[in-house]
């Protein structure tokens, strides 16, 4: 049978483990508290940039839409300016047709 003095040694023992025990669960726990409020601010963050990216896609789109329309008015005002530069020329051959027979007419 064990002598007292083994139980008192090996209660202080046992006592030493639950006090390393407690301090490394007191420090296990701060790191959870930590890393809880850590990825509480990653899922913020993470939700910020999912606005500002549907936002962005959204604004993109409207760039998209806009461009379209400016490239589609381009396309309209080059035609309409070739139109033009057609029928100015028209105009100026027939003008000089005019002319030369009004020329010819004179004489």
């Amino acid at each position: 049978m064990r002598s007292l003095r083994e139980h008192e040694l090996k209660y202080d023992q046992l006592n030493e483990i639950k006090r390393n025990l407690e301090v490394e669960n007191k420090e296990q726990r701060q790191k959870i508290e930590l890393l809880s409020y850590e990825l509480e601010l990653a899922k913020d963050q993470t939700n910020q940039v999912k606005n500002e990216l549907k936002d962005v896609r959204e604004t993109n789109k409207g760039l998209d839409t806009t461009k379209f329309t400016q490239e589609k008015s381009l396309t309209e005002y080059t035609l309409r300016i070739q139109s033009l530069h057609r029928e100015l020329e028209d105009k100026e051959t027939l003008l000089l047709k005019s002319q030369a027979l009004l020329d010819s007419n004179r004489a």
